[in-house]
């Protein structure tokens, strides 16, 4: 660095009658010479300009921060400070801006030299943008690998447990009939011998059903972020009053009142969105407490994002529970009283994820719950 400097000297720093302005402009990185005084550039190559965007006319006599090319000004008088406490800087990262607002990513070297009892500052920046990209996109598959392995292993618990308990008792029933049609006379069949019979077949048919559903949501679960996702503009009021209607019988049942914010409309997969509303909607329903049931549905702009919340008056959620409710196959009731396969809460949770956004819930026992997510407008 000190020698490239110690090259240039000359009234208008870069000589124009020798080879050093051809030299100057093949190097692809984006070099500048600024005055340390005022910090206005006086020259530049075509590496600065072709990486920044700018004219050489919109550059010369201007400063960095003047262009607007500094994303975070602190950066620019924590470089200023370095350099001034060791003349040199070398190799450091920043996230920059170009001409058009475009975040770049560069490593900055600089060095101080005179000419003429005047102070320069030559500052070369280095483009790793794609670099950095390539370290995100690496940074997000290893996250999402270490999520894809934790499902894995709770999928690997349900299949040694939840999976095995309702075939266990398929399994149990059907020995007990076989046992009652071996000993009896098929011709004699009396009605307490049928009853009983008839009550392990619904045992059975119970035990299948419940199997059936949770190998559903398990397939829906596996499936979220894998297919190719067909977008569309999707006015939510409709989507949400088709949810609705679904649950149309429960909620006349039990007197429920929805009542709606002015809905979005937000560009996303139909189906995906439509399991966010259906399972919160669901879970609303389910625990509902003795008053008539009371579920509102909000939205509110949260900087580049929209923030849902789906609120109810129903028995709520314990504190200590609160952070493991998003858990795949976590329950918190028992089965009988409150039938679900524990995957629902888990699969909104992905799927908001999928979308950028977060999901949490507030809830106090006897009161009600908010489950609230975010979705980005982009």
């Amino acid at each position: 660095m000190e020698n490239t400097c110690n090259m240039i000297l000359s009234e208008k720093i870069i000589d124009k009658e020798n080879y050093l302005p051809a030299l100057f402009n093949m190097i692809p990185d984006a070099i500048s010479i600024t005055r340390k005084d005022n910090g206005k550039c006086v020259e530049v190559n075509n590496g600065f300009i072709n990486l920044f965007g700018f004219s050489e006319l919109d550059i010369i006599d201007k400063t960095t921060l003047e262009l607007g090319i500094w994303k975070n000004k602190k950066d620019r008088e924590l470089l200023l400070k370095e350099i001034e406490k060791n003349k040199y800087v070398n190799d450091r990262e920043f996230c920059v801006n170009n001409k058009f607002g475009n975040d770049i990513f560069v490593l900055i070297s600089c060095q101080i030299f005179i000419v003429d009892e005047v102070e320069y500052i030559l500052t070369i920046a280095k483009d790793i943008t794609k670099i950095k990209e390539d370290q995100i996109k690496i940074l997000k598959s290893a996250k999402e690998l270490e999520y894809k392995n934790h499902a894995l292993e709770e999928f690997v618990y349900v299949a040694s447990h939840d999976l095995q308990e309702p075939l266990r008792i398929v399994s149990n029933y059907c020995q007990l009939i076989q046992e009652i049609y071996d000993g009896l006379d098929k011709k004699n069949i009396n009605s307490k011998d049928k009853s009983e019979m008839d009550t392990y077949i619904r045992y059975v048919l119970d035990a299948t059903s419940r199997m059936r559903f949770l190998i559903k949501d398990l397939l829906d679960f596996s499936k979220v972020g894998k297919d190719e996702l067909n977008y569309e503009h999707i006015e939510l009021r409709d989507l949400i009053e088709t949810v609705l209607f679904d649950f149309k019988v429960k909620m006349n049942e039990n007197k429920c009142k929805v009542t709606i914010d002015k809905m979005p409309k937000i560009y996303a997969q139909k189906t995906q969105i439509s399991q966010i509303f259906h399972n919160l909607i669901s879970n609303a329903i389910k625990f509902k407490g003795y008053a008539p049931l009371r579920i509102h549905i909000g939205v509110e702009e949260h900087g580049d994002m929209w923030k849902f919340s789906i609120s109810d008056n129903g028995i709520g959620i314990e504190q200590k529970h609160l952070k493991y409710i998003f858990g795949l196959f976590k329950r918190l009731h028992d089965k009988q009283k409150y039938p679900g396969t524990g995957i629902g809460l888990a699969l909104v949770k992905k799927i908001v994820e999928l979308y950028g956004g977060e999901i949490w819930v507030e809830s106090k026992c006897g009161k009600g719950s908010t489950f609230y997510f975010t979705l980005s407008k982009k």
